[in-house]
């Protein structure tokens, strides 16, 4: 952030100090009201820097609170590198499990239309046995 001099005068009609004019460190000349402005957006860009940071450190901590810890995972890119893997694995197993899912629901399909032919033929041979009876 710049640094500004400011030079007080006495106001000729009530004798309170004011500033009109500020030199900054580079020795230019600006209107108070100017530098004021130009001090306020600094400390505004500061803010927003400083949300930025705060943001990117909370961003970090969740990466690293991902990683199950330990030396190997100090740098960012050994921690994206691990979560990555680690991702991709759970995509391969939750693949694996939806076929598998899959593949039983058919077996089942099938077990229960045997279930019902073979309830079916039972109930025709007891038509048949009381019939006879």
């Amino acid at each position: 952030m710049e640094r500004y001099n400011i030079t007080v005068k006495d106001n000729p009609f009530d004798g309170c100090p004011y500033a009109d004019m500020v030199v900054s460190d580079d020795g230019a000349y600006m209107r108070y009201d100017d530098a004021q402005r130009a001090l306020d957006a600094e400390r505004e860009k500061m803010k927003e820097l400083e949300q930025e940071g705060l943001q990117l450190f909370e961003w970090r901590l969740a990466l690293h609170s991902l990683t199950p810890g330990g030396s190997e995972f100090c740098t960012p890119e050994a921690c994206e590198s691990w979560v990555r893997k680690s991702r991709a694995s759970q995509h391969e197993y939750i693949i694996e499990q939806i076929k598998q899912r899959k593949e039983l629901q058919a077996q089942l399909a099938t077990l229960q239309a045997q279930l019902r032919q073979a309830e079916g033929e039972r109930a025709a041979m007891k038509g048949a046995t009381n019939a006879a009876r």
